[in-house]
């Protein structure tokens, strides 16, 4: 469901910290207003032992002490803002718990299809190469700072909206912690083959088309994940936020994805707990 510009001169600099710095204190470009800073991330980086009991303390004062049960349908915290205006937008934060390893979390890339959406037609999400950066001056951050890639998307957002062009991803881990952060990068704004567009899915007398490409930016967010410890052994305390543009033409500023997608969320909560839990079959 689910790109900040780098100066250059023959290759782009390369920033000294995460990504997600910039999604806090710079901001997301809307275009025609500010830029728009994402809510902090409630579990800090490299949270010591108190700090996990406050995150605890946090999810059961706003959801339930059920949510640390190994239940699929557990409750989970859910807040959306919207802002409207010329060109509206929509911020989603979502909380809940999960039970299981940071290890199998790691290995399975669970966190990448959490926010995921159902692919839409066309190219499947693929990462691009060193190469294919060059074309745009692009060179990945330090392996120190994160691990950063740049996929190419193809996303149907509640079967109403199918967005395409490239996500900038960075993941990098703490002490029991994972952190990913994404967002549409602007630099492939006017890509000659993958250039950041929407389009809205429309179904008439039954046959489904798509509106015409437009240009698209504003599209982004992140998540992260937090091992609780005592007393709540193999509990996991993951959070996610994101931001997403609504163009007018969408649906006249009606706001129709925000429902739908809470939806969504919800079903997808269901499928990464029980991911998480499972153990994988040995191989024969």
């Amino acid at each position: 469901m689910l790109p900040l510009v780098l100066t250059a001169v023959l290759f782009a600099e390369t920033p000294t910290k995460p990504m997600l710095d910039d999604l806090l204190e710079t901001g997301v470009a809307v275009p025609g207003g500010p830029k728009v800073k994402l809510p902090k991330p409630i579990a800090k980086a490299e949270p010591t032992a108190e700090d996990r009991k406050k995150i605890a303390a946090w999810i059961r004062n706003e959801v339930n002490n059920d949510v640390f049960l190994q239940d699929d349908r557990a409750r989970f915290y859910y807040k959306s803002k919207s802002v409207e205006g010329k060109q509206p937008y929509h911020i989603v934060t979502v909380a809940f718990i999960a039970h299981g390893t940071l290890a199998r979390l790691e290995k399975e890339k669970l966190l990448e299809g959490l926010l995921g959406s159902k692919e839409g037609k066309g190219k499947k999400p693929n990462d691009l190469t060193d190469d294919d950066l060059k074309v745009h001056k692009i060179v990945r951050v330090p392996k120190k700072v994160a691990a950063e890639r740049y996929s190419v998307i193809d996303a149907n957002l509640a079967d109403e909206v199918r967005i395409t062009g490239v996500m900038r991803n960075q993941t990098w881990k703490g002490k029991g912690q994972i952190t990913s952060a994404s967002i549409l990068d602007d630099r492939w704004s006017k890509d000659k083959d993958n250039p950041n567009s929407s389009r809205k899915i429309t179904l008439i007398k039954g046959v489904a088309g798509e509106t015409e490409a437009k240009p698209y930016s504003g599209f982004g967010g992140y998540a992260r994940v937090t091992e609780l410890g005592a007393p709540h052994e193999g509990a996991l305390f993951i959070e996610m936020v994101f931001i997403y543009h609504e163009p007018k033409e969408w649906f006249n500023g009606r706001a129709l994805l925000v429902p739908k997608l809470r939806i969504g969320i919800e079903d997808n909560i269901v499928i990464f707990r029980r991911s998480l839990r499972t153990v994988p079959k040995p191989k024969p």
